[in-house]
């Protein structure tokens, strides 16, 4: 392989690398965008019922995979931010969250509804 070419494939690998790199940084803020909003109906419908491994496994079955290490540690991030815990490890929502909680969430079964309701 001469000078040239391998510059140029030296520049196609980058590129590759670069692309993963985005991708990897997209996946990261479409996770947070949409589990930073879920955690918080979650926490608000049911305080005190979800320990961290709980909330992973409500969010997978409602479509978000956080089974990337990165979104592991966004979602702790998130709990952190809009969550406390208990004694028991088991999280409920902050307060001054409250407000964003929505009656009509499209996750919520008709008994969350009832209890965001109150």
């Amino acid at each position: 392989m001469s000078g040239p070419e391998l510059s140029i494939a030296c520049r196609d690998e980058d590129s590759f690398y670069q692309g993963v790199v985005v991708t990897v940084i997209l996946i990261n803020l479409w996770f947070v965008f949409f589990c930073r909003e879920r955690v918080v109906h979650i926490l608000g419908a049911r305080p005190h019922q979800y320990d961290s491994p709980n909330v992973m496994l409500r969010l997978k079955n409602e479509g978000l995979n956080p089974s990337i290490d990165s979104t592991k540690h966004e979602l702790d991030r998130i709990l952190e931010a809009v969550g406390t815990t208990n004694s028991k490890g088991c999280w409920s929502l902050k307060p001054q969250y409250l407000g964003e909680l929505n009656p009509n969430w499209n996750f919520y079964s008709d008994t969350d509804k009832q209890l965001v309701s109150r």
